[in-house]
Formats: structure tokens, C-alpha cells, sequence
């Protein structure tokens, strides 16, 4: 994309024809008797032509891909250039937000998730499609992908409230707790083999305890440990190791 300036012959009285500079914005083409004025000039595709880097603007780009790709099989990806003027631009764009408000995890599944739900993409950013997805994928994840995640998520929980890591189920605030196991921050691998989990169910009361039952999933988790023996054994010596 790019800016262009273009003259124009203007006739003065019918006896004077002289050049006239004109500056034409690519985007919307309009034309602009100053350089100065078209350098300022933000027009809605423009605006979006610069756009194009920010975060939320790219995973809103590549849901538009993806579903496109879905879509159409075998068919070009469209570039940016035909995102940015496409009709869905604003609600890809939005979904893009949406996924970096609530810090999806698994962003690129989650995008795939819902597009094979055949959804409208205005119910994309639905509480209720979120937590679906939260709860299949916690399903899904392996043990070791589990406290990995976990473990980052506990240093960052650290670094923001200045308490050791290893104390995290001891000290953190079980409103936020209830939050990060309901949006899926908090695996139930960990919940089910860390010792030090029954410290944050001990502080919760009747109404956070059911506000994360269904994500907990007591009698699917229960068996799945029970059936994944080794895996169990191994992610509660790694827990134990470090002091959870």
C-alpha cells in the first residue's frame, strides 16, 4: 500500500490552464490539495492498514484464515489486504480482543473449536462456548502440558503479589482461584495431585465450591487419575518436588 500524488490541468477563464498537485489517499481514494493534509488523513482502511501489527488485530487475521480455510479447502488464504476489506473485519477483529482479555489458553484450539461448532461468529465470545471449551480441553491436556503451564502461571502469581510460588493454593485470593479454574488457568491435573490444593478448597465456602464443581468434574477426574496411574505417579513426585 501506498500513497500517491497525481496532477491535474485546471482551466482559469478559458484562457489559462495551469497544474494543479493533488494528494490521493490509496485507501479511500480521496484527494487532498496539501501533502500535510493527506499525511494526517485516517480513514476506516487506512486506520486498518496500520493497524495490521497490533495483536488483536493479527488473531483476528488468522481466525479469518482458518475459517476461510475451513471453509473453502484448497482455495488461496486471503492476504491481510483482503481481511482488512472484507464485511466480517470488526467481528474477527473483536473475537481477536476478546481472546487477549481473557487470555485464552490455546488460542489457535480455541479458533479452531469454535469454528467446528459451525457457531455465528457473534456467539464466538458466549460465556457458556468458552467454558465448553475450557472443559474439553482440561480433558484432553497431558499431565506433563499441564505443569508446565500451571507452574508459569504460579512464578507470574508470584511476581505480582511478592508470595513464594510453591504457596500459591495457600495464599491465593479463592475469588480469583474460582476465576482462573473456571476459565480453564488452573488444570485439574494439578487441582487432583497437588497436596497442597486442599489448602485453597479448605478456604473456599459453599458457594465458590459450586461455582467450579462442573469444571472439576469431581466423578470424571476422580476415574481418570485412577485409570492413568503412572502419569498420576509421576506429575505428583514432580508436585511434591518443588513443594506442591
Amino acid at each position: 500500500m501506498s500513497l500517491t500524488m497525481k496532477k491535474e490541468k485546471v482551466t482559469i477563464k478559458k484562457s489559462k490552464t495551469v497544474v494543479v498537485e493533488t494528494f490521493t489517499c490509496e485507501f479511500c481514494k480521496k484527494s487532498f490539495s496539501k501533502e500535510s493534509t493527506l499525511a494526517v488523513h485516517m480513514c476506516e482502511k487506512k486506520r486498518r492498514w496500520f493497524n495490521r501489527e497490533e495483536k488483536y488485530v493479527r488473531i483476528g487475521h488468522n481466525a479469518y484464515r482458518m475459517f476461510y480455510q475451513l471453509q473453502f479447502p484448497g482455495k488461496t488464504l486471503p492476504t491481510y489486504e483482503k481481511f482488512m476489506n472484507s464485511r466480517q473485519y470488526i467481528d474477527f477483529t473483536k473475537f481477536g480482543k476478546y481472546i487477549i482479555d481473557l487470555n485464552v489458553i490455546r488460542p489457535e484450539s480455541f479458533i479452531e473449536f469454535v469454528i467446528k461448532m459451525a457457531l455465528p461468529i457473534r456467539d464466538w465470545q458466549a460465556p457458556h462456548v468458552y467454558e465448553r471449551y475450557v472443559r474439553e480441553i482440561s480433558k484432553k491436556e497431558t499431565p506433563i502440558a499441564a505443569l508446565e503451564r500451571n507452574i508459569l502461571l504460579m512464578e507470574q502469581w508470584a511476581q505480582d503479589t511478592g508470595e513464594p510460588w510453591i504457596d500459591f493454593f495457600k495464599k491465593i485470593n479463592s475469588n480469583l482461584a474460582v476465576s482462573w479454574i473456571r476459565n480453564g488457568r488452573i488444570s485439574p491435573w494439578i487441582i487432583y495431585t497437588s497436596k497442597s490444593a486442599n489448602d485453597l478448597f479448605i478456604r473456599m465456602n459453599d458457594e465458590q465450591l459450586s461455582l467450579i464443581k462442573e469444571y472439576i468434574e469431581p466423578s470424571f477426574w476422580k476415574a481418570k487419575v485412577k485409570l492413568n496411574k503412572e502419569d498420576v505417579a509421576w506429575l505428583k513426585k514432580e508436585l511434591e518436588g518443588v513443594g506442591l
